[in-house]
């Protein structure tokens, strides 16, 4: 049944191939020429008479515009004659012979019924091992849970409610669960056990690979037996002149056979006129020669150069008293009374020599283009005959060849398709029946087995785990921990199992292990008599501890579906750590900040003593606060001040830091507490403004007003020079600069009176020491009227005297 189904599966694939091919008749594969065709090259004469016909009728062509043209009708005779009946003897070659392969092939290629039944009686009463083999195999990996789930549900079905009832056995009959999955078995024997011999050289050259269908394999096999890996139509096609790409001549025997009757012959064919021209103008041949040397016609004219010479009398203006000309001329004399003579033209006497020019309408390229145009058009109307003439004659012979080898390939193919075909029957019906004897064997084998673990032995598995510390609620550092179980026997005997806890996070050599002794076909719960395991004191409050326990007694790790580990995760906290810490700043003139720092006590029991909390600022300094003891559950967000910290760090650094909370003495954790920064130009201007106005007194690490005043000139000006290139014709721009900044906290302080005359004469002398800071012409003065806010009186300077300073 299974021969007969693969015999029509690959007689369809093939009819869907190439239908034309297989119905019995061969067809030409190049556009425009048919088998049935008369194709009978015209004579010189005719094809001339034809194309120059407009060259001998118009009036403005002369004989040598007629004789390109001849020329032109010439060459290309010459040239279809050669290429075009070179390229339809190649094509009409590989046409042919690839059309006659695979008709050849298909007449052989499917295996006879006389062939199939030899091959099938060859393997009458065989057995082939490797099918029984993965049968057994596949039945092994099937089977090897398949009576663990039907037995434990059983024995969980049959668990006492107490212990006061009886212990009993749940039914062993299996016949109810027993059913034997459905396979059709391995189909693929044939490739599996490398059949027929290797398919590795088709597979490395490329023709096929490991995974392609194993009759397409099949088949580039036969090809490489018969011609060999290297073959190709050079091999059959004997290398005649062509203009196309000399692809088609390392075509190999498998790009044919594969192309299944239809080879791709899309470029190439009769129809391009442009690889004959090209192949023309390059070639060494006399015309082509001729053709590259054309010259322009050239007419001889006559064109004037000059004239002739005549001696004439000098003339020159006569003079009145006052020297003035008279407007009269009189002949020239030298100082001996003889008349002066000079050279001139003779305009009735020119001169004039011969030149060529190119005859209009009969320059080189004139010339040339009657000739391609000519070239072309002959090509194109000989193209065809000369091409399809050799083409029609050597399409007949080759497909005869073609045959030929087609019916030796597909011989070769029958045969193996015969013999893969029987092999893989046998092998699909043996592997099969192993699987289905071997997997009743192993159900039987593996229930008998695994029933007898529940009758005879506990057989434990756990139904619930947790941990069990101090009591307090959460687990700490240094904590030891006991496991509490909800386990299950679903064994029909009691007796001791071992009961393990560990972690990564115990400190070395503390986990341990204990027995309890599990009552037969029950539930129940353990709980650890001592630790089990301590958690280390390395670990850090909100780190997280992965914990797992374990069981295990006689058979219990046999069966493979009973839990016999569980896990779990836990967060290791303490009774007051910080959750939280912010940090705010309160003024940056008087150095002063808060550090809001939340702390919370997780667990279910008050802490033994108040709170105390430390930060340590990033200024190096630490500020402390407490707190009263913790409820269970309670949080705080306790204030700790911060003070007396240099404006200028603050402005320049920001504020952070690290809060830590201990109870007792006992570290709880540590958290960074959230930065605060300040904007930087307005917060320099608003301190700069505050010392001069007397607002504030903290100069920070320079101790004296004047030396911090010396100080924040010297950040101003690093900052505007920075900020230079700012359209200072832009208040809004201005506005974002320190300069703005200043402007803004000066205006306030005017407006309030709070400016006495120290601070008025400091902003002038801050305006002057800015001024001299731009060194360009351009926004001078747009810069100078904003620096006019603090200093009413400052002058604008040349370029040149702001460079002085």
């Amino acid at each position: 049944m299974n021969n007969k189904k693969q015999k029509l599966l690959v007689a369809a694939f093939l009819m869907s191939q190439a239908p034309a091919v297989i119905a019995g008749y061969y067809n030409s594969s190049i556009e425009g020429i048919s088998l049935d065709g008369i194709y009978t090259p015209e004579n010189l004469s005719n094809i001339s008479k034809t194309v120059c016909k407009k060259v001998y009728d118009d009036p403005n062509m002369d004989k040598e515009h007629t004789q390109m043209c001849e020329r032109g009708v010439q060459s290309a005779q010459r040239m279809a004659a050669v290429y075009a009946a070179g390229e339809g003897t190649h094509l009409g070659c590989v046409d042919g012979y690839q059309q006659g392969l695979y008709r050849g092939f298909n007449m052989t290629s499917n295996p006879s019924v006389d062939i199939l039944r030899d091959e099938q009686r060859a393997l009458k009463g065989v057995t082939i091992e490797n099918a029984v083999a993965l049968g057994k195999n596949k039945a092994a990996q099937d089977s090897r849970y398949s009576t663990e789930s039907e037995i434990i549900s059983r024995f969980r079905d049959n668990v006492r409610d107490d212990a006061s009832q009886t212990v009993t056995a749940p039914s062993r009959d299996y016949s109810d669960v027993l059913k034997v999955p459905r396979f059709e078995g391995f189909d693929d024997g044939y490739s599996r056990d490398g059949k027929g011999g290797s398919f590795n050289d088709v597979i490395n050259a490329g023709w096929v690979s490991s995974s392609s269908a194993i009759g397409k394999r099949i088949h580039a096999r036969a090809v490489a037996r018969q011609f060999g890996l290297r073959s190709s139509l050079a091999d059959k096609c004997s290398s005649t002149p062509i203009l196309f790409d000399k692809g088609l001549h390392t075509v190999s025997m498998w790009d044919l056979f594969s192309a299944y009757g239809e080879y791709n012959f899309k470029d190439y064919g009769w129809k391009s006129t442009s690889r004959a021209w090209n192949k023309f103008k390059a070639s060494d041949e006399q015309e082509a020669i001729a053709y590259r040397n054309i010259q322009d016609v050239k007419e001889a004219y006559q064109y004037k150069i000059g004239y002739h010479q005549k001696r004439v009398i000098v003339e020159v203006d006569v003079l009145d008293a006052n020297g003035q000309p008279t407007g009269e001329k009189e002949p020239k004399k030298d100082a001996n009374g003889q008349y002066v003579y000079e050279e001139v033209d003779d305009l009735n006497r020119p001169i004039f020599e011969t030149r060529y020019r190119t005859v209009s309408g009969k320059s080189a390229q004139d010339l040339k283009n009657v000739y391609a145009d000519a070239f072309s058009e002959s090509y194109r109307n000989l193209a065809k005959e000369h091409f399809g003439k050799a083409f029609v004659s050597t399409h007949t012979m080759a497909r005869n060849l073609g045959e030929d080898s087609g019916k030796a390939v597909g011989l070769i193919v029958a045969r193996d398709l015969a013999k893969q075909q029987a092999y893989d029957e046998v092998y699909k019906a043996q592997s099969a029946t192993s699987f289905a004897k071997e997997y009743e064997n192993l159900f039987v084998s593996s229930w008998n087995k695994n029933f007898e673990y529940f009758v005879n032995n506990p057989m434990v598995e756990i139904t619930g785990f947790d941990l069990s510390g101090d009591g307090n609620g959460i687990f700490t550092r240094g904590e030891s921990l006991k496991s509490v179980l909800g386990l299950r026997n679903l064994g029909l005997k009691s007796g001791n199992i071992k009961v393990s806890l560990d972690s990564s996070s115990f400190e070395s050599g503390s986990a341990r292990s204990e027995y309890v002794t599990a009552p037969a076909s029950l539930n129940f719960t353990h709980k650890s008599a001592s630790a089990q395991g301590k958690l280390s004191n390395n670990l850090s409050v909100f780190d997280t501890a992965y914990l797992t326990v374990s069981i295990d007694g006689s058979d219990i790790k046999k069966v493979y579906e009973l839990k016999s580990t569980d896990s779990k995760r836990i967060e290791i906290l303490d009774v007051a750590p910080v959750y939280q810490a912010e940090t705010r700043i309160n003024s940056v003139n008087s150095g002063d900040a808060t550090v809001y720092v939340t702390v919370k006590n997780p667990s279910n029991s008050e802490t033994s003593a108040s709170v105390d909390i430390s930060v340590a600022m990033n200024d190096g300094k630490t500020y402390a606060a407490t707190a009263s003891a913790l409820k269970a559950g309670e949080s705080k967000r306790v204030p700790v001040r911060v003070t007396g910290v240099d404006p200028l760090f603050i402005i320049q650094n920001g504020l952070s830091g690290n809060a830590t909370s201990k109870v007792g003495g006992r570290v709880m954790n540590s958290r960074r507490a959230s930065g605060a920064s300040v904007n930087f130009d307005k917060a320099v201007a608003d301190y700069f403004n505050s010392i001069l106005t007397n607002s504030t007194t903290n100069f920070g690490d320079d101790g004296y007003k004047e030396d911090r005043v010396e100080t924040l000139i010297s950040i101003i000006l690093t900052a505007t020079e920075r900020e230079i290139k700012t359209d200072w014709d832009n208040n809004a721009k201005v506005a974002n600069t320190m300069i703005g900044a200043l402007q803004k906290e000066y205006k306030a302080s005017a407006a309030a009176g709070k400016l006495n005359e120290e601070a008025k004469e400091t902003y002038k002398v801050l305006a002057q020491e800015l001024e001299a800071l731009y060194d360009s012409t351009f926004g001078y003065k747009d810069y100078i009227n904003q620096l006019k806010v603090f200093n009413g009186d400052l002058e604008t300077r040349s370029k040149k005297d702001r460079k002085k300073d």
